[in-house]
């Protein structure tokens, strides 16, 4: 796989699940890899995500009360957002990897990165999948679209940082 160039989540009510699509690129050549998500996965996901944003608060907040760290955490979430391009449109590709049809993701897991940073893993039960990177950036980008995605789609999963402070306390997913 080649570096993320653009995410993009889009609401299917026909389906009632999310269409996530991940572009990357190899010098000129672009690919596109499509997931298909569906509310449980979407909780699931939004759950680990937000493990990921505890788990990169700096030693210092990890230190404060959980309110503060979720507050801490909204706060970083909204300086990365801002700095993000969510107006460019997603730039199609003819070249999909794992195929043109969106693969039903049924697997999450989280890994070490091997250079720092967190390896998101979206597989199907059985099946083909992806793992990819996530820096800071994509991280908060793809939060930001997940929460836009949902509210879309009236899945009324409250996917927001007020749900952080709740879920600072709960196990680790890794």
């Amino acid at each position: 796989m080649g570096q993320i160039q653009q995410l993009q989540l889009s609401y299917n009510p026909n389906q009632d699940r999310l269409l996530f699509r991940l572009s990357t690129s190899s010098g000129r050549h672009l690919q596109e890899y499509r997931f298909s998500l569906t509310r449980r996965y979407v909780r699931l996901l939004w759950k680990a995500l937000l493990e990921i944003l505890k788990n990169n608060l700096s030693d210092e907040d990890k230190q404060k009360s959980e309110p503060t760290q979720a507050v801490s955490m909204a706060l970083k979430h909204h300086e990365v957002v801002a700095q993000a391009d969510f107006k460019t449109p997603f730039k199609e590709s003819h070249s999909y990897p794992l195929g043109e049809k969106p693969i039903l993701v049924g697997k999450l897991s989280l890994k070490k990165g091997p250079q720092g940073g967190q390896l998101l893993s979206m597989h199907a039960l059985k099946g083909p999948g992806l793992d990819f990177h996530l820096n800071d950036q994509l991280l908060h980008s793809f939060c930001q679209l997940l929460t836009q995605a949902t509210q879309r789609a009236e899945w009324n999963l409250d996917l927001d940082f007020a749900q952080a402070e709740s879920l600072i306390s709960k196990q680790s997913l890794n």
